[in-house]
């Protein structure tokens, strides 16, 4: 197989493996870590990406700008592949919609309105973000403030979706 062949493979490769790594991971927490998994399958995807690089088809060719231009293209795609399934995830995750749709299934197609505003009230909502922002380290609270917590891996992740979305649309995500 060509090395054009195999970069072209490789993106697919790596989603493959982002995905069954990130399955495998959320089912074996129980679903309690969504965020790591994610992270885990797209670092194992991005792995599993360096080894066919090492193959015949790659290595005759040298270190020339071919073989790295392949790479760095395949890297380039795998990236966009991964950045698509963690949006895909983390709207299936977050999605107010996607919820009050599912709660509805859940209920048989039906949900009386006092029971929607109960659930979905804003009070209710940030009360449920903060608290988990707090139990996951990401914020603190002092008496009448949130300040940034001590682990700020929630904080890199939306740097790094800020310089994305930046370097994508060339556009600066306000605030």
């Amino acid at each position: 197989m060509s090395s054009g062949a195999v970069a072209a493979l490789l993106p697919f490769v790596g989603l493959a493996v982002d995905v069954l790594v990130q399955v495998l991971l959320l089912r074996a927490s129980d679903g309690a870590r969504f965020r790591r998994s994610l992270v885990a399958g797209f670092a194992a995807g991005a792995a599993a990406m360096a080894a066919p690089l090492c193959l015949p088809a790659f290595a005759g060719e040298g270190a020339g700008p071919g073989r790295w231009g392949s790479a760095l293209l395949a890297y380039g795609a795998y990236v966009g592949f991964g950045y698509g399934y963690f949006t895909f995830l983390n709207l299936n995750q977050a999605s107010l919609r996607v919820r009050v749709m599912k709660e509805l299934l859940a209920e048989g197609g039906s949900l009386a309105l006092d029971d929607l505003l109960q659930r979905y009230n804003a009070e209710h909502i940030l009360d449920a973000r903060l608290s988990r922002l707090l139990e996951g380290g990401q914020i603190c609270q002092r008496p009448g403030a949130f300040l940034s917590g001590s682990r700020s891996d929630f904080l890199c992740l939306a740097r790094f979706l800020d310089l994305l979305k930046l370097v994508v649309t060339g556009r600066k995500t306000c605030g």
